[in-house]
């Protein structure tokens, strides 16, 4: 009897080791890309904040806006100038390339 609890517990420790073995080995890139995307948020947000400071400088006179944080505004000049770079890529320089291909 003794023999088989033994199996079991085994078994048991086993099956506990690879599924926490298993777990970290899918939770550690997650946990790395976070941070890439993190310390690449901050840096782009560091990056632009002199910029978007000056560009929306008038603004600041507007008491709406005043209470928006400069890390929200800095995150929407992001998603916009990565919507506008993909914009221009494919249908600016692709769109020419296609076309040029298509009349020579």
């Amino acid at each position: 009897m003794t023999d088989k609890s033994d199996h079991k517990w085994k078994r048991f420790k086993s099956n506990v080791s690879h599924r926490l073995l298993s777990g970290m080995l899918v939770l550690m890139p997650v946990g790395v890309t976070l941070l890439v995307m993190r310390w690449l948020f901050r840096w782009a947000a560091g990056f632009l904040d002199p910029i978007v400071r000056h560009a929306f400088s008038g603004l600041t006179q507007i008491p709406a806006i005043q209470q928006i944080p400069a890390g929200y505004i800095n995150a929407c000049v992001s998603i916009l100038a990565i919507i506008l770079n993909d914009y221009l890529r494919r249908d600016c320089i692709t769109g020419r390339v296609d076309s040029a291909s298509r009349n020579g």
